[in-house]
């Protein structure tokens, strides 16, 4: 039988600085945390279920002031369905934007105020291509706003003014893996709010795996979302 696993223990406010790897469980908050190169990370508890509801509370009470998302998502398929225009935004960071390394023959150069070189098609481009086909070539845009490394904070300063987007669809967390999912969730939501804000239905897509094998900081984020 093999050796039990040892999770370091203690109040929060006593909580050291973690070995890589290593678990810690705060017995007073019943958080957990694991240790990485940058430090602690909480990965668990119900700390991020109490963030969590409060984000809904206050989105509940965002809602009386602005159109439902549901309301605003139905409107978006009832203007698709009757082939009328239609403008849908994409929001996030270099899976977005489509970042693709360097300057092989199938790599675009990078965009105004970018660094990063392009592929060929990004997702975005994809989404008009595939939608255009089924409901008519004027009927569909798709305007992307993804930039190389944002964060939720980043990407809330970045887009400051509205498109006039029907939809917005939001892939963000990659980035934000190492920077605490209460952090992650707070920003989430003043995204979530701003969108609504501009009439723009919502749609959250998880965030992408990196590489070979789990990543315990960005999984947590793609099972918030």
């Amino acid at each position: 039988m093999g050796q039990p696993i040892q999770i370091r223990r203690g109040n929060k406010a006593n909580l050291p600085a973690l070995q890589n790897g290593e678990l810690g469980l705060t017995q007073d908050t019943k958080d957990v945390y694991i240790g990485t190169p940058g430090g602690n990370v909480h990965v668990g508890g119900n700390g991020i279920q109490e963030k969590f509801n409060e984000v809904n509370e206050q989105l509940a009470q965002t809602s009386t002031k602005l159109e439902s998302n549901s309301f605003l998502i139905s409107k978006f398929n009832e203007k698709l369905n009757k082939k009328e225009a239609v403008i849908i935004s994409c929001r996030g960071d270099s899976v977005t934007c489509g970042q693709n390394g360097d300057a092989s023959a199938d790599n675009r150069s990078p965009l105004p105020g970018h660094s990063a070189w392009r592929a060929g098609t990004s997702y975005p481009e994809t989404l008009e291509s595939v939608l255009k086909g089924i409901y008519g070539t004027g009927n569909v845009t798709v305007i992307n706003r993804g930039y190389s490394g944002d964060t939720v904070t980043t990407s809330l300063a970045r887009w400051t003014t509205p498109v006039s987007s029907d939809v917005t669809l939001i892939m963000l967390g990659i980035n934000d893996r190492n920077q605490g999912i209460t952090a992650f969730i707070e920003g989430y939501r003043k995204i979530i709010i701003q969108e609504l804000g501009w009439n723009s239905g919502v749609i959250l897509l998880t965030p992408t795996r990196t590489g070979i094998g789990a990543d315990i900081n960005l999984e947590s984020y793609r099972e918030w979302e």
